[in-house]
């Protein structure tokens, strides 16, 4: 019986087992029970004390992970039916950033594009349908990953859209909300606050943050982001040599060390760890046209190690126990069963007339 991936804090399943003979009746020696105690089942009693008869197991998905659990049921005869139930007892869990900045831009001058994303903490697959603005938004809303809606994301994915705002006449703040939606039964709506701001003078940066997430350390990993500066004053604006720390490095061929009056450059930022461990750091490009407002950047990267975990094959298992009687599952009510059809027919050849 395999039960494929049940949510802990759902409600309790039950699935009545049907045990039957391939002759005649057989009685049963004692009360079925579990090879070993599984705090997610519980295991009624038989309806009988001969075939046919049923009986009830109860899975209340409490303690996490994959587990076989096998029922045991034996008969006065000697042999003894070996069931066994499979589940991987998940927990549904997502986070979301409360808030996210755009990033600052000059009036009258093209905008950039940053990724916003949705991570999956738990173990369970959920199924998230298309994230949405408001309906008067002024952001552009684009699929990075996945693409097509509604879709499942597995344990550790992703899910990544791309927030463009509109090009503004005037110095001004946008601001919208982004609703993020998922089967999960505690949180299926979660919030984020978009901004980006405008400015007439100055200099203006995009995306003010830049998250590498987990790289492999002394792997070279081609993840450069890109990062957008803009003039925003009349007159040109003078940069600095910049200044980055290690593992953080600029990956463009070129840095300007101008920009003319309404210019936009770009460049990018890459994550190239050599050591374990969570890196953060505050990237800022100064100008003397920008004494006290330098452009800023926060980046963080996480490394991650290389080395294989050592390989586990398990206990394994030995063969089936033969029986002459066989079990199937059988929901009391179709609508609270589980879409599981199964039949067990293990026999052998009996020392007693009337079976096979």
């Amino acid at each position: 019986m395999t039960l494929g991936e049940v949510r802990v804090g759902t409600a309790p399943q039950t699935i009545a087992i049907a045990l039957e003979s391939t002759g005649a009746p057989l009685v049963f020696a004692g009360a079925p029970a579990f090879d070993a105690q599984n705090p997610n089942l519980a295991v009624g009693s038989l309806s009988a004390t001969t075939t046919p008869a049923t009986i009830d197991v109860t899975l209340t998905p409490t303690a996490t992970g994959v587990f076989t659990a096998r029922l045991v049921v034996a008969d006065t005869a000697g042999d003894t039916l070996r069931i066994p139930i499979t589940a991987t007892i998940a927990t549904a869990s997502y986070m979301v950033p409360a808030a996210f900045d755009v990033g600052t831009f000059c009036v009258g001058q093209p905008t950039a594009t940053a990724n916003v994303a949705l991570q999956i903490d738990g173990t369970a697959t959920l199924e998230v349908a298309a994230p949405a603005l408001s309906a008067a938004s002024p952001f552009q809303l684009g699929f990075t990953a996945p693409t097509v809606y509604p879709a499942s994301l597995a344990a550790n994915d992703t899910e990544i859209v791309a927030i463009t705002p509109e090009r503004q006449s005037t110095a001004t703040t946008l601001a919208d909300t982004l609703t993020w939606t998922t089967d999960t039964d505690a949180m299926p709506t979660a919030t984020t606050a978009i901004t980006a701001t405008f400015v007439d003078n100055g200099g203006a940066i995009a995306p003010p943050n830049l998250d590498f997430g987990k790289v492999p350390v002394h792997v070279f990993v081609d993840d450069g982001q890109r990062v957008m500066i803009q003039n925003c004053n009349s007159t040109t604006l003078e940069l600095d040599p910049p200044t980055i720390k290690a593992p953080f490095s600029i990956d463009s061929p070129n840095f300007p060390t101008t920009l003319a009056p309404n210019e936009t450059a770009t460049f990018s930022i890459g994550f190239h760890p050599t050591n374990l461990g969570l890196f953060q750091q505050s990237f800022a490009i100064t100008s003397p046209q920008l004494p006290s407002q330098p452009l800023q950047v926060a980046l963080v990267g996480d490394s991650v190690s290389t080395t294989p975990p050592p390989m586990d094959a398990g206990t394994g298992s030995g063969a089936p126990a033969a029986t002459s009687f066989y079990a199937c599952s059988c929901a009391r009510d179709p609508r609270d069963a589980w879409p599981i059809v199964l039949a067990f027919g293990m026999l052998i050849a009996r020392r007693r007339s009337g079976s096979s």
